[in-house]
Formats: C-alpha cells, structure tokens, sequence
C-alpha cells in the first residue's frame, strides 16, 4: 500500500472547509504491521477509512491495489444524492416521469443513450447482435471484459437504454472489487450475499440507485472449486435508465412513502 500526499476534507454546514487529513506519504510493505497513534480529532480514523475505501481521497492520490487497471471506467456518482429519502425518491420519480434531463452513465466504450450507429463503429468492432425480447443486444469484448449493449430496435437512431459488463478475476479478491466500486458510486442501496452449493463460493448482489439517473446492481460470485487453489469472482455490472424500466417501480415506491 503506498499513499502520496493524501489529504482529506469535508464541507460543514456553515460553509468551511474541515481539513481532517494533509500531506500525508507512506508505505507499507507486504505483511507489515504498522500502529497510527495521535490525539483525538487528528484525522487518524479518517486516515484508516482513506485506506480501507470507505472514504475518498481529495484527488487520486490512494492507491491500495491495482484494481483500476482490470476494471474500464465508469461514471461517478453525483453529489446530489447522498442516501435515498423521501423526497430524493420523490424528486427522482419526477424526473422518470417528466424525463427532465437524459441520464449519465457509461462502462468504458458504451454508454446509456448511445446510437445503434455508434455501437456498430466502435473499434474494436462489436462482436454479434442478437434479437432479444426487449429488442437486439449488442456483444463488445475487450481485454478489460465483456460489454453489452441493449437497444429497443436495430435502428441508427435507436438509444441504448441498459448496459452490462462481465469480468473475471482471479488475482483480485472480492473486498478489492467492492471497495472499488464504493469508491464509483457510495454505499450501496441494497446488499445480499449467499452461500453457493457448488464450487465451495459465495454469491453477493449489490445496487446503487440512483446513479447519474441510472439504476446500478453488481454481482459478484466468487468460486474456488480446488482445496488448495486460487479462487476466481466473476463480477457482472448492470446499469438501467429508469425512465424505460423502472418508472413503475419508482412510483410504487414513492406511494409507498
């Protein structure tokens, strides 16, 4: 683990900035112990939560595993939606409705609201599309995973309305993988995990919602079908605009509330 220059702030209520970390450089070999000590309120805990993923850095200046290199980009998660309450859900139920602003979201080459068109010129060329009951879904392999695209009709105008990216690894655990995506888009909406009967795994669904107007589940499962061997997580991303597939459930939620 190796930490440059790593500062953290917070805004307050009143409009200042509370400094809680600044300057601080480290590293910490394999297998070292190390024990951060000082008064109360001097940014240790803050410290801890930087290294652990719970907490963001200011700037990209934490690097606790190469993760990012395996993993495409993908939209960050606005600050106008911290936790989901009331009124969020009643705000974000609107915009579904209203269609007040198109969604942001994206996985790498593709994106919520792309063009048919746009797909078929990607380079590298897509893989295949095939007709699906919902329209046709387009296949994009990289060497960071599997994308797929899903488009209502094979049409130059028609818009992708749901994304989904599938990776496997096996150098990388699946603490690393969801600390990742915390650092993407918060805690998470939901989260489950169950056993899996075969391959001695663990299979574990999380959801962020929402994303950027986007509705975000994650799936990890993990396997390790030798004793001794070294276990293989698959995770697969799914990202969809609301507007086309949740519109009903967020008006039962919101009636709900």
């Amino acid at each position: 683990v190796q930490l440059k220059n790593v500062s953290k702030s917070f805004q307050m209520e009143t409009g200042e900035t509370l400094v809680a970390v600044e300057g601080v450089s480290m590293s910490i070999r394999p297998g070292e112990m190390i024990c951060v000590l000082g008064p109360s309120g001097q940014g240790k805990s803050t410290l801890l939560n930087v290294l652990s993923a719970v907490d963001r850095a200011d700037g990209m200046v934490a690097d606790v595993s190469d993760i990012g290199h395996h993993i495409p980009d993908m939209e960050r998660k606005k600050r106008e939606a911290g936790y989901i309450g009331a009124k969020a859900l009643q705000l974000h139920a609107a915009r579904i409705r209203g269609s007040i602003k198109d969604p942001e979201f994206y996985m790498g080459p593709i994106e919520i609201g792309m063009r048919y068109e746009q797909f078929q010129n990607l380079s590298p060329a897509p893989e295949s599309v095939k007709a699906a009951q919902t329209g046709v879904i387009g296949i994009l392999r990289t060497d960071k995973g599997v994308f797929t695209v899903y488009f209502p009709r094979a049409q130059k105008e028609s818009q992708a309305f749901r994304l989904s990216y599938t990776q496997t690894f096996r150098f990388h655990s699946e603490r690393e993988i969801t600390q990742h995506l915390g650092n993407l888009w918060g805690k998470p909406s939901t989260s489950e995990c169950d056993r899996i009967t075969y391959g001695n795994g663990e299979d574990c669904r999380y959801q962020w919602w929402p994303v950027n107007g986007v509705r975000v589940t994650a799936q990890l499962r993990t396997t390790n079908e030798r004793l001794h061997g070294r276990p293989q997580t698959v995770l697969r991303v799914d990202a969809v605009d609301e507007r086309s597939e949740g519109r009903r459930w967020a008006g039962y939620r919101t009636a709900q509330r």
